[in-house]
């Protein structure tokens, strides 16, 4: 049987190993990101390479020793050079004993999304291609599913009573959606979400790194650290659970005459939806040493303080403190949350 390595990449991981064992594959994801993977990968990549690569890097690293056949990167992320650096990689691999086939797949939009996705399968496990497209479409389910779940639980946090018990309800429900057991969350949530009719608590929206905002341990849980400050989090573009109504006609083409550059089209969208309905804070994740995050970030600080936005900037790496994170982040909350009652 072949062995199949996916890189960490949130939701998107799951679908696709999800539609791999459908076709009768195994394509494991390599290990959750964690501090031993981080200095695995820290170890083998030169010290002003950015954090997210490190992190890739090292869990790639941790099933090397079962020698996978191939290995599935993701691109398309404009923001960084994870495309060219699959080349570093290799040679990092080959010191490991290890001579993967590598595969990357084009994050950036839906379309190269589903392109590259199909290919991937078609090409490790020779399968027809109806049975492909069905198991790409069980798939995609899994990957909204869990979108959805990560949207409600980003809001549900703000009032918990019992974090503990809200994260292990999270964790089970995130298993069976794994599993292909059908969850209905508003079924489940039924009275919790009565609670968010209103919207009544802060709301910070969370932007930056691409690739740190769909992997929790890259940005250190910020979004549960606000969570638990009773604070709402988004970090979506579109989420059915923010009810606020836009206050302004604000158009990023106001402030930014000039081309986009490197930095994503997503994140400059969330920008725009974050100033029209009022959020009440933006968190801004940038990697150390990441150039255009730096770039742009200075050109999105000048927007927010026109419009009066609080905003916090939280530089990721290696050598990260949790407990100052967490400090910057309780200060952030309570700054936000009395200027929200305001």
């Amino acid at each position: 049987m072949k062995k199949i390595a996916l890189a960490n990449l949130g939701s998107v991981s799951y679908a696709i190993s999800a539609s791999f064992k459908l076709l009768g594959f195994d394509a494991e994801i390599v290990q959750p990101l964690n501090v031993i993977n981080s200095k695995l990968g820290e170890n083998n990549l030169k010290s002003e390479l950015c954090f997210p690569l490190k992190l890739i890097l090292g869990d790639f690293l941790s099933v090397a020793p079962i020698k996978p056949d191939y290995a599935v990167f993701y691109s398309g992320c404009d923001l960084c050079s994870l495309t060219p650096s699959k080349d570093v990689f290799l040679d990092v691999f080959k010191d490991f004993d290890w001579y993967p086939t590598t595969f990357s797949i084009d994050i950036k939009n839906k379309i190269n999304f589903l392109r590259d996705w199909y290919n991937l399968l078609k090409v490790i496990t020779s399968i027809n291609s109806l049975s492909i497209i069905k198991s790409m479409i069980k798939g995609f389910k899994v990957l909204k599913q869990l979108e959805d779940l990560d949207r409600l639980f980003c809001m549900l946090r703000a009032t918990a009573k019992n974090k503990y018990e809200l994260e292990q309800k999270y964790s089970e429900l995130k298993n069976k959606i794994i599993s292909f057991e059908r969850v209905n969350l508003s079924k489940e949530f039924q009275k919790e979400k009565l609670l968010l009719k209103e919207n009544s608590s802060a709301l910070i929206g969370i932007m930056g790194d691409t690739y740190s905002l769909m992997e929790s341990f890259a940005i250190r849980d910020i979004d549960k650290k606000l969570g638990y400050c009773g604070i709402y989090v988004d970090k979506w573009l579109k989420n059915k659970y923010i009810k606020r109504k836009s206050k302004n006609s604000f158009s990023l083409k106001e402030y930014f005459h000039n081309n986009y550059g490197v930095y994503t089209d997503y994140e400059l969208k969330k920008l725009e939806k974050y100033v029209r309905m009022r959020y009440d804070g933006v968190v801004f994740i940038s990697p150390f040493g990441c150039n255009p995050n730096d770039a742009v970030k200075l050109q999105v600080l000048n927007v927010l303080n026109y419009f009066d936005i609080p905003f916090l900037q939280i530089i990721t790496d290696v050598h990260d403190n949790d407990e100052m994170i967490k400090t910057r982040i309780e200060a952030f909350a309570d700054l936000v949350s009395r200027k929200n009652k305001q």
